[in-house]
């Protein structure tokens, strides 16, 4: 039990880094000039942030900062795959050009989906 709330808590720094970095990248443009993505992208890290040294601790109060991450991540991620399935029919049926580029938030969710099954069966657990 506690070895896996380890195994949550350094997943989700390296979550948080990741998403620190791609932040960065969209608010100056590098990958997306999206500003408001980035920012987004931004809260979802400081989410992941903020409970990182509880659930090391062995602390579940720390596991709330992961979920609420996750969720976010969740819904980010899936709204931008939407878009991109959106982009997709739009150049079949010709009115666009063909999408090139997966959005940064579409890869991030999937690599947070280990981390929502693992913080599942920690959820399981405390119940």
């Amino acid at each position: 039990m506690i070895k896996r709330r380890k195994i949550i808590a350094a997943y989700s720094f390296i979550a948080a880094i990741l998403y620190l970095i791609f932040s960065i990248f969209e608010i100056i443009g590098y990958i997306y000039k999206d500003i408001f993505g980035g920012l987004a992208l931004l809260v979802i890290s400081i989410t992941f942030f903020a409970g990182i040294k509880e659930t090391w601790n062995g602390d579940y109060k720390g596991l709330s900062f992961t979920l609420g991450g996750l969720i976010l991540a969740a819904v980010f991620g899936i709204m931008y795959i939407f878009i991109l399935i959106a982009d997709y029919l739009e150049w079949l049926i010709g009115n666009a050009s063909m999408p090139t580029l997966i959005r940064p938030e579409i890869l991030l969710f999937i690599f947070i989906i280990p981390l929502l099954f693992i913080s599942y069966k920690e959820i399981e657990v405390i119940k």
